[in-house]
């Protein structure tokens, strides 16, 4: 009674699992029992059962996906009730295949004298082929197929296992003996139920017989596939001839080789080598280093079919970088590079060939790696000023490189001289290198970087600052970092913002050179604090008040300013000084960036979604917002701070 109560359970438990995967619309059509869903793939043969597929796809490889609902194994349909409850009686692994509809196998199997022990022996799980990889085979192929070992094993017998071996109990990896000579086929279950023999994907599982179970696989297994090392398989293969040289200057034919690990290898075909420049080429082929970096980018530990992947899959190499395994509408990439030949089945793992090298980001210059970023523009200045030698030497540095969207940017006058004046052009590249490689986790707010790699035709000398901020933002120079620690082997990249232009001024003499900032400066300098603003490669933000800002003050107020001594003066001053460089890109819209100034009274930053920034919530700095120098960064304002040193004098708005 129990075992009976517990039977209902399990079924309406696995009636309700694929009716709440179902999107609303298709549940009414999935309701009574053993009802199973199959999704088509319309321009494909492609069908996954509800058993293999454990969730609603609406695409699998980028195609719309169609539902459909039949019976499921060992049901049918009878009149006049909801879903499928005839029960059909199970019959042996002979009348089951046949059942089926696999009459290609069905014949196989009579041809080849096994149908007797397989109908009347066992149990035995057999791995059918559909009848559309029979109907694919060659003449060659299909006589291999009923032929015998040396042994007299039937080769069919590769097909058979010993055992019920349930969809449900497969795994990752797994190797099952078959009744040929105890060679052995690879099981692997992956993401959404998928699985395979021998990359043979299982496209209906768990049909049951009387002495075992049949699962229906989409090609026809050769027991030569586990023979040999994938090291063999790509030796015996004259299309991957330059990756058996690469793989030999590397030393890893043992690794390759050896049954200690399982491996997925994206082996590059010669003609995906032949796309490569002839210097990376010859390093490759030359340098151990270099091919080792290279074989390894190409080599993932675990067996990845190519039915692996229905929509996308991260996988490691074994350099431990990332690489994308994705199925689209018209094939399988890996990354950019295309599988041009698909699951060569070896003892110790897989070979996909590709119709491109995956070139780690290890073995390139910067260079190299700039033009991989789509840094399209900067590099086509620095081909036309004649510079890339001074980007692919072994020297090791740091590049901030400006995006396309920065140098678009520039003014026209300015961009057309770095076209035209490779050593303006060599001036800007050297600002944005620092010497050594410099990752984002060694950038510290607060500090400075020296420019420059003293290898260059025009070598220059000057600091970048860096700042951090909360929002998690680095700035360098005033740009914001975008794509960070892109690192090669000569190099590291941050792609950047902005264009860094080497200022040339210090605080005190933007405040000199504006017409606007006398009053101001006549007070600093009766302050004593023109040295401080003068001072080279400090970090210091001045909120400078105009001489309009001046003008608004009453005449009681302005009498009591200028007569203040100088000691009092320099308190009012930093009143408007931070010891600290405040960016725009610190403070996103609707949020308050609060800060102390020199004096000790708070300054508050706001930003307006326009763009514009605001002092204390009401005092908007004029245009432009933000002036770099060399020492800091300088905000213009037509009002006073009000000032705790001075409640006094107070500005107006």
């Amino acid at each position: 009674m129990k075992s009976a109560i517990l039977f209902i359970f399990i079924i309406y438990i696995y009636q309700h699992s694929i009716e709440g995967s179902l999107p609303a619309h298709l549940r009414r059509y999935a309701r009574g029992p053993n009802i199973c869903v199959i999704q088509t793939v319309p321009g494909t043969k492609d069908r996954f059962f509800s058993q293999c597929i454990n969730r609603h796809l609406r695409t699998i490889c980028e195609r719309p996906t169609r539902t459909e609902f039949e019976c499921c194994s060992g049901f049918k349909k009878v009149a006049r009730t909801q879903g499928c409850t005839g029960i059909k009686p199970l019959v042996n692994l002979v009348d089951t295949v046949n059942g089926l509809e696999l009459d290609g196998f069905t014949n196989v199997i009579g041809q080849s004298g096994v149908e007797n022990q397989l109908a009347n022996q066992g149990a035995y799980t057999i791995f059918a082929p559909s009848e559309d990889a029979i109907q694919q085979l060659s003449d060659e192929e299909r006589q291999d197929l009923l032929s015998r070992s040396d042994e007299g094993t039937p080769n069919v017998f590769y097909h058979v296992a010993p055992g019920r071996l349930n969809f449900s109990s497969f795994r990752k990896n797994t190797d099952y003996n078959t009744l040929f000579e105890n060679n052995k086929i690879r099981i692997n279950k992956y993401s959404y139920g998928v699985a395979t023999a021998n990359c043979a994907r299982i496209t209906k599982p768990n049909e049951m017989a009387t002495n075992g179970i049949v699962h229906i696989i989409d090609k026809v297994l050769d027991p030569k596939d586990m023979q040999k090392s994938v090291a063999e398989k790509i030796y015996s293969d004259d299309q991957f001839s330059q990756f058996q040289l690469a793989i030999l200057a590397a030393k890893m034919v043992n690794t390759l080789r050896s049954a200690n690990a399982l491996l997925t290898v994206f082996a590059p075909t010669n003609n995906a080598f032949a796309k490569l420049p002839n210097d990376l080429l010859d390093r490759i082929l030359t340098d151990e280093e270099t091919a080792k970096k290279v074989v390894d980018h190409h080599v993932v530990k675990g067996v990845y079919c190519s039915d692996s992947v229905i929509i996308a899959l991260g996988l490691k190499t074994l350099d431990g970088s990332r690489i994308l395994f994705r199925c689209k509408r018209y094939g399988k990439y890996i990354d950019k590079a295309k599988l041009v030949e698909e699951d060569i089945v070896g003892k110790n793992g897989v070979i996909h060939g590709i119709d491109t090298v995956l070139v780690p980001d290890s073995v390139k210059n910067v260079a190299e790696l700039a033009k991989d970023l789509e840094l399209n523009t900067l590099m086509e200045m620095t081909e036309r000023a004649g510079l890339t030698s001074t980007l692919t030497g072994d020297e090791e540095f740091t590049m901030f490189a400006p995006s396309d969207k920065a140098l678009r940017k520039l003014p026209s006058g300015y961009r057309a001289a770095l076209s035209s004046q490779p050593l303006q052009m060599a001036k800007l590249l050297e600002y944005h290198k620092i010497k050594g490689k410099i990752k984002t986790d060694q950038l510290i707010g607060n500090k400075t970087l020296d420019t420059g790699t003293n290898k260059a035709p025009a070598t220059i000398s000057a600091k970048l600052s860096v700042n951090v901020f909360r929002n998690g933002r680095v700035v360098v120079g005033g740009a914001t970092l975008e794509k960070s620690d892109n690192e090669c082997k000569n190099g590291v990249i941050h792609t950047i913002d902005k264009v860094l232009v080497p200022p040339e001024a210090s605080i005190m003499d933007l405040i000199i050179g504006d017409r606007q900032l006398s009053t101001l400066r006549m007070a600093i300098e009766k302050a004593g604090l023109s040295e401080l603003l003068t001072q080279p490669y400090g970090q210091y933000t001045m909120i400078a008040p105009t001489d309009r800002a001046f003008k608004t003050l009453g005449r009681w107020e302005k009498n009591a300013f200028l007569n203040l001594s100088p000691e009092r003066l320099k308190k009012f001053i930093e009143r408007h000084i931070i010891n600290r460089m405040v960016m725009k890109c610190a403070f996103d819209p609707r949020s308050v960036y609060g800060i102390s100034s020199r004096q000790g009274d708070s300054i508050e930053f706001t930003q307006e979604r326009s763009g514009s920034i605001y002092i204390n919530k009401k005092y908007r700095v004029e245009r432009p917002d933000e002036q770099m120098a060399t020492n800091g960064v300088l905000y213009k304002i037509n009002s006073i701070l009000k000032c705790s040193c001075q409640p006094r004098i107070r500005g107006r708005r």
